[in-house]
């Protein structure tokens, strides 16, 4: 049985709702994207105000949103749902 752990996506120039289907896979596994993609992927978990798409996209990611640019609402939405590494 074969179990992934990380998911290198730096690479993969892919849209941000292509890739919120990747959110829902099992844990543990951790997501990582390059910049663009997950600027657009935060954009895409605010503006559906989901709470289980956001806090599977918090826990895929790791919560390392540092090369994001992120509006006071934004953080302030995410920071209700997890603890950030800003």
């Amino acid at each position: 049985l074969l179990s992934v752990q990380c998911l290198d996506l730096t690479e993969c120039k892919s849209e941000a709702l292509s890739l919120t289907t990747l959110l829902g896979l099992q844990d543990p596994l951790t997501i990582r994207f390059s910049k663009e993609p997950l600027q657009q992927l935060v954009s895409v978990v605010y503006e559906a105000q989901d709470n289980e798409l956001t806090h599977c996209f918090l826990k895929k990611v790791s919560t390392d949103l540092t090369s994001c640019s992120l509006t006071w609402e934004v953080i302030h939405y995410l920071l209700q749902h997890q603890a950030l590494n800003l």
